[in-house]
């Protein structure tokens, strides 16, 4: 919206993102233990309050100190909330955090993350640490 893409398309894409994030919670809730549901549903709750904001800023109606720049701030916050919940994530299934394995002398990064609205997959990889 904000770079002149076309609109009909931005549109296409969000609900598409949407539907995919409501899906991925669906799933979610029959999956994840109870140690790791709150801070999923936390997570899924903060994208759905961005996604509502955006659809009502695309419409023209947005509600007090909406803009499309508060949403892209939003958007930065909801990638901590989504990297606390892959660490949580990973701690619940007993691997080492980015933290732990820096502190062993090796890098760390993710070498995928493939966000869709509410969803993300993490698939990481461990680098020995560069000289």
């Amino acid at each position: 919206m904000r770079d002149g893409i076309e609109a009909d398309a931005t549109h296409a894409d969000m609900e598409g993102a949407r539907d995919a994030m409501g899906e991925r919670w669906a799933e979610a809730q029959l999956v994840l233990p109870d140690a790791l549901l709150y801070k999923a549903a936390e997570t899924n709750g903060f994208l759905w309050k961005i996604y509502e904001a955006v659809y009502r800023i695309e419409r023209g109606d947005p509600e007090v100190g909406e803009s499309l720049e508060s949403a892209h701030a939003q958007l930065m916050e909801a990638k901590r909330l989504l990297f606390d919940l892959g660490e949580a994530m990973r701690r619940d299934l007993g691997a080492s955090s980015p933290a732990e394995v820096s502190a062993a002398g090796e890098s760390y990064r993710a070498s995928q993350v493939v966000v869709v609205a509410g969803s993300a997959s993490f698939t990481m990889a461990r680098y020995p640490a560069a000289d």
